[in-house]
């Protein structure tokens, strides 16, 4: 162990024995986020000493008049975690501020079509800076984690993770565990049929915004993963399968059925 691991350590080790979260807060946590209830009780355990130390290592910082009270600290804090429950914090060392606006936020974007660039406006619920910062609207957090697929916390920790091999491309580092061929081959297939079901008018199984580019699908598939894993694995049980092993969870390992897909689509 090298000296700045060292002291990495010991410091965590701190923050856990000092316990940052009291169990009143720790009980409206698991409350607020029912997507929580699929973990076993020593994954609640993992959870809340990686949630502890994520809110205690990063700096949250409030945009556009906010307060920041302790909920919405310990509320993101929990939901950023749990992608990288079984991975490790590692994965997400490479940003430390996280900007918190009371709702979503514009931004100025550019596109090329051909020769031309088109200057426009969109309004976002989070945004993953390279390298950088995460923004989240508060409104859209409080709106994630009740397990209707809708989760900004867990998409924007998604677009860290396919940072992981220095593009936002929807392929993060696989390691030696995974096929990186046949992850490519699921997921272009999926996101391929996403495509071509809103093209068509027939409406997507997950959340049409998947459709925006192989990034964003990941995104929204690593949101449907833990919002309702049954609809996933139902309409992409491969991707489901790439998932499950790249993130080292299972959420349906319990055979839970509850989940529904409105209708099966998303218009």
């Amino acid at each position: 162990m090298g000296l700045f691991s060292f002291f990495k350590s010991r410091r965590r080790r701190k923050i856990l024995e000092r316990g940052l979260f009291d169990d009143g807060a720790w009980e409206w946590a698991l409350e607020q986020h029912p997507i929580l209830a699929r973990l076993a009780e020593d994954e609640i355990r993992r959870l809340k000493g990686l949630a502890e130390i994520f809110a205690a290592e990063k700096e949250f910082v409030p945009e556009r008049g906010i307060v920041i009270e302790p909920d919405m600290i310990l509320s993101i804090s929990v939901q950023a975690v749990l992608p990288v429950l079984a991975l490790g914090l590692e994965w997400l060392d490479d940003f430390r501020t996280i900007f918190v606006a009371p709702r979503s936020v514009r931004r100025e974007r550019k596109r090329r079509f051909g020769p031309a660039i088109e200057e426009y406006t969109e309004t976002v619920a989070g945004e993953v800076d390279y390298l950088g910062p995460i923004t989240l609207s508060w409104r859209d957090v409080e709106a994630s984690g009740w397990g209707d697929g809708f989760n900004v916390v867990i998409h924007e920790i998604a677009h860290k993770l396919d940072l992981s091999n220095r593009a936002m491309d929807g392929c993060p580092f696989l390691g030696d565990d995974l096929d990186p061929a046949r992850w490519k081959r699921v997921f272009s297939a999926a996101y391929g049929e996403t495509v071509r079901r809103l093209e068509s008018g027939l409406g997507t199984y997950i959340n049409s915004y998947a459709a925006e580019s192989p990034a964003e699908f990941f995104a929204v598939a690593c949101e449907e993963f833990f919002e309702r894993p049954a609809v996933l694995r139902r309409h992409f049980p491969e991707v489901y399968g790439e998932l499950k092993a790249f993130l080292k969870q299972d959420p349906l390992r319990k055979g839970t059925t509850d989940d529904t897909d409105r209708n099966g689509l998303h218009e």
